[in-house]
């Protein structure tokens, strides 16, 4: 919620200021307070927009998690290579393997690693790429990799 509404305030910000420079063309006197009113309504408006938008997509993440069969240990949200392009989503550790899943567009991004398939593993701060023994690789973005990793490890499915 706090990072919606910071969102909303920098993009209500960003809309007054070119408003300001039109405004100083046609009401010089008034430009400031008009600007700073249609950034404000503009932050106003925006705000209960994405607050919607985030319970939408979070409905539909939470239909898709239903639909996993293996029971869900960790749940995280990032950047993955899937192929041909990059998507933003969710990735699923699942007790069976990795799932990841990018419901926003369309056709649908959804992939499974089993994890007898999983070859090996490299992480950094943000980055973890996952090898599979049919030389698939998975390169993925995410903020939680340091989390994972140790999530990993006491799942045993990376060694110490």
């Amino acid at each position: 919620m706090k990072v919606k509404f910071c969102l909303s305030v920098i993009c209500g910000i960003m809309f007054a200021v070119p408003f300001y420079f039109i405004f100083l063309l046609v009401l010089p006197e008034e430009a400031f307070v008009s600007a700073l009113m249609c950034g404000l309504i503009f932050t106003i408006l925006l705000f209960p927009v994405l607050i919607l938008e985030g319970k939408r997509v979070d409905k539909k993440y939470a239909k898709f998690e239903k639909e996993i069969q293996s029971a869900i240990f960790y749940k995280a949200n990032g950047n993955f290579y899937l192929g041909k392009k990059v998507c933003n989503g969710n990735i699923y550790f699942c007790e069976e393997g990795i799932v990841f899943a990018s419901l926003d567009g369309k056709p649908l991004a959804v992939e499974e690693v089993l994890l007898p398939l999983i070859e090996k593993y490299e992480f950094d701060d943000i980055h973890m790429n996952i090898y599979t023994k049919d030389e698939r690789k998975f390169l993925i973005t995410t903020s939680q990799a340091k989390e994972i990793l140790e999530i990993l490890k006491e799942k045993h499915w990376i060694e110490s």
